[in-house]
């Protein structure tokens, strides 16, 4: 038993040990854009006509993981899961704060406390929300047809700014860069939030949430087209100037409920996953109920990307957005946020940075 358990430790760390034994050094990106889109599966979006842009520029120019996954059903955990590592005690898309008095109130660990506490940059990080219409988004703290304050995760915490986090989010329309001037003044890592009508996830005319192939398919062309005019000039600009774009989604467009115990979830009563935890072992079944195994798009675009195209991370079962954290941490030699999820560590997932697709300066080897 002893010996059993050395084994599976040893399979399940074995590509970070590696990539620490060769002593590789991850890039240090000047400028690093995260956009986070919503509720689109992998297969929706890779090699989908529905998404031109994706497809013929960014992953035939960069790289597209095909082994990468969300952490979780509904959406508004995901974007802690990225940003720090947890999803804060999150199950539900509700706001963490109460109504009547919304404000941070998570005091955790984070992204933007580490770029602060190890800046690369003084100007290290801002968040850039898009309104969703021709008005600009004025009061981060309200909700609108098409701003959600549930994606806009460094909201939730107090150690953000001296508790004043609207501070580090901007605009989109606004404020985000059009020119090569402009993308030289980026923060070292930037959050861009597409609005609600732009995200890839499926909305009518009424605002509400649906679930049918002919939306889902309106949406992702309506999102694809959203980032082919917003950020293909700064993705160009990308490539030579030391910066990078990374395309990641929430969750795939799959029912927002927990797992069902014929899945190895404890379903909507309780149980071992009543949070609606997700893995790449979890099997996806046509029932109003099933989470399946949560398969994103994950795509990179920028400077010193050694693959390119469509790429499995070998000896990996897969990464999620906590992985992605580990990557841009590791950019900036920046102390860890939370950990990794149980569910996640027993499907044979890691906690390390995703390391196989960039150029490395080898530090130790001859």
């Amino acid at each position: 038993m002893h010996l059993n358990s050395n084994f599976r430790f040893l399979k399940l760390f074995a590509p970070l040990a590696l990539f620490l034994s060769q002593g590789y050094a991850a890039p240090r990106y000047d400028h690093v854009v995260v956009v986070v889109l919503e509720n689109s599966g992998y297969a929706q979006v890779i090699g989908s006509a529905d998404a031109p842009f994706i497809n013929k520029q960014l992953v035939k120019g960069g790289v597209s993981l095909s082994n990468a996954f969300g952490e979780q059903h509904p959406s508004q955990p995901n974007y802690y899961w990225l940003f720090s590592g947890s999803n804060q005690g999150i199950t539900t898309d509700d706001a963490p704060w109460p109504s009547s008095d919304p404000g941070p109130v998570f005091d955790t660990n984070n992204l933007w406390l580490e770029l602060r506490n190890n800046p690369p940059s003084p100007n290290f990080f801002f968040g850039y929300v898009d309104s969703g219409s021709k008005k600009p988004v004025t009061d981060v703290w309200v909700d609108t047809d098409t701003y959600a304050t549930k994606h806009v995760p460094w909201l939730g915490f107090t150690n953000i700014f001296n508790g004043n986090p609207a501070a580090v989010t901007r605009d989109f329309g606004l404020h985000f860069p059009r020119t090569a001037d402009g993308f030289r003044l980026l923060p070292t890592v930037s959050f861009v939030i597409p609005a609600l009508n732009h995200d890839m996830h499926s909305y009518n005319k009424q605002g509400d949430s649906v679930a049918n192939y002919k939306e889902s398919r309106k949406a992702v062309r309506t999102g694809d087209a959203w980032l082919r005019k917003n950020l293909w000039d700064y993705a160009k600009w990308a490539k030579t100037h030391n910066s990078l774009l990374i395309i990641t989604f929430d969750e795939d467009s799959t029912a927002d409920w927990p797992t069902p115990v014929s899945q190895g979830g404890g379903g909507i009563n309780g149980g071992t996953n009543p949070e609606g935890m997700t893995s790449p072992i979890l099997h996806f079944q046509q029932s109003d109920d099933t989470s399946g195994p949560n398969q994103i798009p994950m795509v990179f675009y920028g400077a010193h990307l050694s693959k390119k195209g469509r790429y499995t991370l070998p000896d990996r079962v897969g990464v999620n957005n906590i992985n992605l954290l580990r990557t841009i941490e590791s950019f900036y030699q920046l102390g860890r946020s939370g950990a990794q999820y149980p569910l996640a560590l027993a499907s044979g997932m890691d906690d390390g940075p995703i390391f196989e697709i960039f150029d490395h300066d080898c530090v130790v080897c001859e």
